[in-house]
């Protein structure tokens, strides 16, 4: 069997050939996780949106002709039980009655990314909070046909009258210069009576 005998300057080589095959391999991944972060984001927008759109028509559907005040009795439960085994994630259903049901969008912010469902009895709103600027102003510019009231950080992007007269209408670069970079961003869509 013959040896393979290497000259001097050959012995270190396949050490340094690792090394920059590890340096170039972190550098990567350090440069790609976060963008690989957005799309997977971006790639959630539409089935929640659409899982949103859902919940919204049947209520709007089911609350026809109940008066002034046909949202009366939603409860973060009732939406919960409604969106569960979809697009947002429920957690444990065990304070069903109490409304204490969390449901999390997905779309960044980790667990602290929710969807919480509120009612006044004659409008609904859900607030998604701590979602991320990859789903901005897409998640908005999904859901602006369905809904009567946007607001992003606070700042109002769409605007419906108590007559359903539109008096600020969605535009999508406003919309986007409203959101802020990293998991930061609260949505609040507001739903009134039909």
């Amino acid at each position: 069997m013959k040896t393979l005998k290497l000259n001097k300057s050959q012995q270190g080589y396949n050490l340094v050939s690792v090394g920059i095959a590890i340096l170039v391999v972190l550098l990567l991944s350090a440069l790609g996780i976060p963008k690989f972060k957005a799309y997977l984001v971006q790639g959630a927008v539409t089935p929640v949106a659409e899982e949103t759109q859902r919940f919204i028509s049947m209520v709007k559907v089911s609350s026809q002709g109940s008066g002034t005040t046909p949202y009366a009795g939603l409860t973060q439960a009732f939406f919960a039980r409604s969106v569960k085994n979809s697009a947002l994630e429920v957690g444990a259903v065990s304070g069903q009655g109490s409304g204490a049901v969390d449901v999390r969008h997905g779309l960044g912010g980790g667990d602290n990314g929710t969807v919480t469902l509120a009612t006044t009895g004659a409008t609904f709103s859900l607030t998604f909070a701590d979602v991320s600027d990859a789903a901005c102003p897409g998640l908005a510019a999904t859901l602006q046909r369905i809904t009567d009231g946007i607001t992003i950080n606070g700042t109002a992007v769409k605007v419906t009258d108590a007559n359903n007269i539109v008096t600020t209408a969605f535009i999508p670069g406003t919309a986007a210069a409203r959101c802020v970079d990293g998991d930061n961003n609260d949505f609040v869509f507001t739903i009134n009576r039909s």
